[in-house]
């Protein structure tokens, strides 16, 4: 990946100290695809990989294209995501959703709180 890319990307070159050839690979097939208009390529390119790797490259693309790439999954998952991701980030995808969805998410991530949090309080 160029430094060009890197940079339209918003990645800066010292971001990340290890970089996972897998990781590196699905971000530019889907930066490729989204940059070329092909959503649909990105989307299907996107959705083929494990949940670590969905996060990496929402991280490192562009934020628009991450609320896209996010908007296609189901609400549970956008909703696994958001947990994970740094928490502007994940609020710009769940704030680009359609209403109805972004209602879902808050419903499944309310649930996730109210049922895990005395569980997670007590194992720490």
């Amino acid at each position: 990946m160029t430094e060009l890319s890197k940079q339209g990307m918003g990645i800066a070159s010292g971001d990340r100290a290890t970089h996972d050839p897998h990781v590196e690979a699905a971000v530019e097939n889907v930066d490729r695809a989204v940059r070329q208009g092909a959503y649909g390529a990105a989307r299907m390119r996107f959705l083929q990989l494990a949940e670590d790797s969905r996060v990496q490259v929402l991280e490192r693309v562009r934020v628009q294209d991450a609320a896209r790439l996010a908007g296609s999954l189901p609400a549970y998952s956008v909703a696994r995501l958001y947990e994970r991701l740094p928490g502007r980030l994940g609020q710009a995808i769940v704030r680009a959703l359609p209403r109805g969805k972004r209602h879902g998410v808050g419903v499944i991530l309310h649930h996730r709180r109210r049922v895990w949090a005395p569980e997670h309080a007590a194992s720490t």
